[in-house]
């Protein structure tokens, strides 16, 4: 005996359900996102200078817009910052520390990270302390120097990838910088990481920044994201209106910071506040 569909009220039969798209199973079940939503990704960059270029002091800075800092401090460098509020302090002084904070945040949901920004302080330190767990006392050989670079690479990578989920932390590795000379014997300011590592570092993040003191003007940073033979500065970003904002050379007092700014820009959508920053180094 066959049935036939039951008439509702209005007479007509109602609607056959209508199954989810592939599309949408697949998204559901493979957490896939919206890329408008990667606009809310945290940021991920290095900064550095030589010591006492004022790295600390402008990573802290983010915590007027960003919230909460914590810094992994393997130098004892958070002590210029004590004055600064919203800042917390975990001191890391093996490589070691460093691992196990990463092991603890692979436990936590994005949501349930309580920093706006992490900062590494600083990730050339880590480098030697990295150096000394693997290799001890005695003179590095090439396989340990193999497996420094593993370990440092797997490292940025993992907090990389973290930074680039939605409501994620803005993740910044400071770092000091070493002169060397290229094949012409030019000046070239580089990351203070083994050969090894500072040829294949800068590829894995879009933002490294290289902080400049201005002759005669102790008062007075440059930040430079401009891609030349001098630096491994470069500036990756979306082709959104407010990334674009964002100038390759920025020239900023010590008690004006942009690096919130500069954040907000690539990752809020709000247009960097070019007037709030002189154009042209101070005489």
């Amino acid at each position: 005996m066959t049935t036939t569909p039951e008439i509702p009220a209005t007479g007509q039969p109602e609607p056959a359900e209508e199954k989810p798209s592939q599309r949408a199973i697949l998204i559901g079940k493979l957490g896939i996102v919206p890329v408008a939503a990667m606009s809310d990704t945290g940021a991920c960059m290095f900064l550095y200078s030589k010591g006492g270029g004022g790295k600390t002091t402008l990573a802290a800075s983010t915590a007027d817009k960003f919230g909460p800092v914590l810094f992994l401090d393997a130098e004892g460098g958070t002590k210029a910052i004590s004055h600064m509020e919203g800042i917390d302090v975990l001191p890391a002084t093996s490589w070691k520390a460093a691992k196990d904070f990463r092991k603890s945040l692979e436990q936590l949901k994005v949501e349930d990270i309580p920093w706006g920004t992490i900062v590494f302080d600083n990730m050339s330190e880590f480098s030697e302390l990295a150096l000394r767990e693997i290799a001890g006392t005695d003179q590095p050989t090439w396989p340990e120097y193999g497996e420094l670079k593993r370990q440092l690479l797997d490292f940025v990578r993992y907090f990389r990838n973290l930074a680039a989920r939605p409501g994620a932390p803005n993740i910044i590795f400071l770092c000091w910088d070493v002169n060397d000379k290229d094949d012409t014997q030019k000046m070239m300011y580089r990351l203070n990481f083994t050969p090894a590592v500072q040829k294949d570092l800068p590829g894995i993040v879009d933002v490294i920044g290289y902080i400049m003191p201005i002759d005669g003007d102790p008062d007075h940073r440059r930040l430079s994201f401009e891609i030349s033979t001098k630096t491994d500065a470069k500036l990756r970003r979306n082709m959104g209106k407010a990334a674009r904002s964002v100038p390759y050379q920025i020239y900023y007092g010590l008690d004006n910071l942009p690096l919130s700014d500069i954040l907000q820009a690539l990752r809020a959508d709000v247009e960097f506040p070019k007037g709030k920053y002189p154009d042209r180094e101070r005489k």
